[in-house]
């Protein structure tokens, strides 16, 4: 329960400050051995996203956190610009619902959210398209493997950044533990530190 969790994270000294939302969903959507695109496709529709946050906000206020996380999107809503479009109309939708219940809305990038779409930016499009009280959380490996530069997001876009996933990413195109990869934390963490 929401309140045996909060109990043993206070136990811990651990703050309970955002909860991904979409991810059991996904797991239940996907075929075993299939892969994880096709259940997020299925999940994280724009009619998705909404739902999804009706249903997970009333917990993540229970557990205490500060933000929802929409966790990802599914490959078709970034095949196109009008799609990207349609996804943002629903990520401030589900911000609407969030905010009424006193949470924050956030949202989690992958690769092709740094990419080149159009001939636009869709992590930058997704800005200009989004309420300016939505966060968005920057999973530094991602960006990495979009082709865009951790430091330099960070610094362009720190005031609508709330929280970070640091991992690595590795010249083969994996994730890694921290220091295992190519990215330069030492530039990471003084811009993340001015995070509020």
């Amino acid at each position: 329960s929401p309140e045996l969790i909060r109990k043993r994270a206070a136990e811990l000294g651990l703050a309970l400050r955002t909860l991904h939302i979409g991810n059991d969903q996904v797991r239940a959507f996907r075929v075993p051995g299939g892969p994880i695109s096709e259940a997020q496709d299925a999940v994280y529709t724009p009619r998705g996203i909404v739902q999804l946050t009706r249903v997970n906000v009333p917990l993540a206020r229970d557990l205490g956190c500060e933000w929802a996380v929409v966790a990802a999107s599914g490959p078709t809503n970034v095949q196109s610009l009008d799609n990207v479009r349609r996804m943002c109309d629903a990520i401030n939708t589900a911000n609407e619902i969030a905010r009424k219940a006193g949470i924050g809305l956030s949202y989690h990038g992958h690769g092709p959210d740094y990419r080149s779409l159009e001939g636009q930016n869709v992590f930058e499009f997704m800005l200009a398209n989004t309420d300016p009280t939505i966060r968005f959380e920057l999973d530094v490996a991602w960006v990495a493997a979009g082709g865009a530069d951790p430091v330099a997001l960070i610094d362009k876009h720190a005031a609508r950044i709330v929280s970070f996933h640091l991992k690595d990413w590795t010249q083969a195109g994996k994730a890694a533990t921290v220091g295992d990869g190519q990215i330069h934390f030492g530039g990471i963490f003084p811009g993340a530190a001015c995070i509020e």
